[in-house]
């Protein structure tokens, strides 16, 4: 058997213990904050939290949130995400946490990123001890797993008999195997691509390693967490690098894909799917599987354009006249009043929000609507701001929906499903049915 594959690592997190530098620094960066939120303050309109842009030595960072007392920054590029804790009230040993995003991963290469994050950004501020957190061992696969059901997967260890299985009547899209802190999944990676922003980026990817983008490309992964490793006798980041081909070899032996054609319909009946064989491209993954060439991969970072985080005058009118093309490519017909309406108004509301700032938290929303409508002018959808001015879907009861705004809600669903993780999924799953069920009601009176 000969199968297209790239074996990896495709999430990595990490903790970096903290030396006596780090309290001086993480101060500076705290003030840094500070002297952004007096600045964006005296602004009329609201601002985000991303708005703000510190910098630990020469490498500006986008603020995020502060989580559990955690401050969260992320590259301007968008290659991973720094978490920083307060010193003076939290342990020293885990001050530090390290994301590293799947953008920056198939983009430069794991290598460049630990190399650029342990060796040059955090040089002067840890022990040089790093620890692990979070890996997601890896294998994309040119093969079409859509065949799978959760009855061919068996295992003797009791925790990773929690299977869920999603797709149609046809084909498999996504299954997961297991619970934290072990987990598998394997999903149609395909489909997950064209609900995603990274959809270029992972095709140039794909395409470098001599893909077929026509043919299915799945992608198979153990989340493994901290716990895992440790059961593992794995602490150290450089211990999961060193001890990675083991780990994902090891996990494909302990949940296996069987063959239902080597054993009876008796062993079947009496759950002794045991007795059956691996399938040939369970065995052929795990006996292929190394991070080797993974690790050597990179790009020369000075290839790499550099995002600009300073928006002026001459972005935001880049990013209008983008906007007003877009709308005219759609037959939207735009005229000058129009648009002075539509900035007027964009002003008076910014202006309303700041003058009476909301107190709920990031995932509660304020009461200013966006709503969207199709051509016919019907309402397709709804959404409100947070008070950190993202915007979030208006949740109504499915019943108080229109009909194509309903059907914008279940596409949305069904997108977020793709990727959710094993409790989401759950909880989205239950949803789309009742959503479905009342389009159906609706459909049968039309």
């Amino acid at each position: 058997m000969q199968v297209k594959s790239i074996y990896g690592i495709d999430t990595l997190y990490y903790f970096a213990q903290s030396n006596e530098v780090y309290e001086n620094v993480f101060f500076d960066l705290q003030s840094q904050l500070e002297a952004q939120t007096k600045l964006h303050e005296t602004d009329s309109y609201t601002y985000a939290n991303s708005a703000m842009i510190v910098k630990l030595g020469t490498t500006a960072l986008r603020y995020l949130a502060k989580d559990k007392g955690v401050y969260w920054f992320r590259d301007i590029n968008e290659y991973f995400k720094l978490g920083f804790k307060n010193p003076n009230i939290a342990s020293y040993q885990h001050n530090i946490q390290i994301q590293l995003q799947g953008i920056g991963i198939y983009t430069i290469g794991l290598k460049n990123l630990l190399a650029f994050i342990n060796e040059e950004l955090l040089k002067e501020i840890t022990t040089k001890l790093f620890e692990i957190s979070r890996a997601d061992l890896n294998c994309f696969v040119q093969y079409d797993f859509g065949f799978v059901t959760k009855e061919m997967f068996v295992s003797k260890k009791k925790g990773y008999h929690i299977i869920s299985e999603f797709g149609n009547s046809k084909r498999t899209q996504t299954i997961y195997v297991g619970k934290k802190p072990f987990l598998l999944r394997l999903y149609d990676k395909k489909i997950e691509l064209d609900k995603s922003d990274k959809e270029a980026i992972m095709q140039d990817y794909f395409t470098y390693h001599g893909f077929d983008l026509k043919e299915p490309i799945f992608n198979l992964e153990f989340e493994m967490h901290r716990v895992h490793f440790k059961n593992m006798g794995i602490r150290t980041l450089e211990g999961l690098l060193s001890n990675a081909n083991n780990l994902f070899k090891t996990a494909m032996d302990d949940i296996r894909l069987i063959d239902f054609s080597t054993i009876t319909h008796k062993d079947r009946l009496n759950n002794s799917k045991h007795r059956a064989k691996t399938l040939e491209i369970w065995d052929y993954i795990k006996e292929n599987y190394t991070i080797t060439e993974f690790l050597q991969y990179e790009i020369d970072l000075k290839r790499i354009p550099q995002k600009r985080y300073v928006y002026d005058l001459s972005k935001f009118i880049t990013d209008a006249h983008d906007l007003i093309h877009k709308a005219l490519n759609n037959n939207i017909v735009l005229s000058s009043d129009l648009i002075t309406k539509i900035s007027d108004r964009a002003i008076d509301l910014y202006g309303e929000i700041k003058e009476k700032p909301s107190s709920p938290s990031p995932s509660v929303a304020t009461k200013y609507d966006v709503f969207i409508t199709d051509n016919e002018d019907d309402l397709i959808a709804r959404y409100k701001y947070t008070k950190d001015d993202e915007l979030i879907p208006y949740q109504l009861p499915f019943k108080l929906l229109g009909t194509k705004e309903l059907q914008h809600t279940i596409k949305r669903l069904s997108k977020q499903l793709t990727t959710a993780t094993l409790g989401e999924a759950k909880t989205l799953t239950q949803q789309l049915k009742i959503a479905n069920n009342e389009l159906s009601k609706r459909l049968e009176v039309m």
